[in-house]
């Protein structure tokens, strides 16, 4: 292409991009209890937060590269929840074309309002015009919206994951030291747990066949195994920073964050989560799967040291 042109079709597209943007402030702005988000090179989570404090690599860092760590580290969380909110406004425009009936149709469509007005104000604490590829979990997430049926889904995406959320963005809202971001991830843990209803409301595990059991059980085991292995997210920020880990130092790492005890309650809530009516025959074969069981330090390194 010549380069004129091409430098044309760049700035329409530019201009093209920025008016949507304004649009999309617009709408975001009616019902958000904003404040000015500060640099993105600030810390927002302690290292109590992530358990750095109690791992030799961070305690005996100097302090310009511990501060380094806790960006990159905090960063990685609202990424994830850029991400995921994405995926909620692909998940609600499926099941708006899947519904049965106008209020359910209605449901989802102010659920997709949400989650497009949450990812608007997690990109605003963000690098302007800054992107990076999805992580393996909202890869996942991405690949079940596009492939599941719609009774499925709202049992994993809606009750499962919405339902996890609220106990997520809780724990991001308390941890956080700036207070403008702990509202806004307040006001995001309150739409939660409505969606979270808006799935009850409409999930019915009669209704599940042969392939969304499959799904279900597919699905459910694959989000429990990221929650199993511990925090890869917080090891890969120390390796990357640090100059690296084998597998010896993943697993002292690992065992330093205290892997197993804080995957422990995350995997007894969301075994709460999945045990919906009817749903009895999935708690049982996670179970024999010990999928609700979490991974050893050892275990953790090794998928650690595999995805490296």
């Amino acid at each position: 292409m010549v380069e004129p042109f091409r430098a044309l079709l760049e700035a329409d597209r530019r201009s093209h991009d920025e008016r949507l943007e304004r649009v999309i402030e617009g709408f975001a702005r009616r019902r958000a209890p904003l404040t000015a988000a500060t640099s993105a090179d600030t810390a927002h989570w302690e290292a109590g937060f992530f358990g750095l404090q109690r791992t030799p690599r961070f305690a005996e860092a100097g302090a310009k590269l511990r501060q380094r760590v806790l960006q990159a580290c905090g960063e990685q969380l609202l990424w994830e929840s850029w991400y995921i909110e994405q995926c909620g406004i692909a998940f609600c425009a499926r099941m708006v074309l899947l519904a049965e009936d106008v209020p359910t149709r209605q449901v989802y469509s102010m659920i997709g309002s949400d989650e497009a007005t949450h990812a608007h104000w997690i990109s605003e604490w963000l690098h302007p015009g800054a992107r990076r590829p999805p992580d393996p979990f909202n890869r996942f997430v991405a690949g079940l919206v596009e492939s599941g049926e719609a009774q499925p889904l709202r049992h994993v995406l809606q009750i499962v994951l919405e339902g996890f959320g609220i106990r997520h963005y809780r724990s991001l809202a308390e941890g956080c030291r700036h207070a403008g971001l702990a509202q806004t991830l307040r006001v995001m843990m309150s739409d939660e747990g409505l969606h979270h209803a808006g799935g009850v409301a409409t999930f019915d595990a009669r209704r599940l066949g042969e392939s969304g059991r499959a799904f279900a059980l597919a699905s459910t085991t694959g989000l429990l195994q990221m929650i199993r292995v511990g925090p890869q997210s917080v090891a890969a920020v120390l390796s990357a920073t640090t100059g690296g880990l084998d597998k010896r130092d993943a697993k002292r790492l690992f065992a330093a964050l205290g892997c197993e005890a804080t995957s422990a309650p995350k995997l007894a809530a969301l075994r709460e989560l999945i045990a919906q009516p009817g749903m009895d025959w999935l708690v049982d074969e996670l179970d024999r799967l010990r999928m609700f069981t979490p991974c050893t330090a050892a275990e953790c390194a090794q998928v650690f040291a595999a995805e490296e």
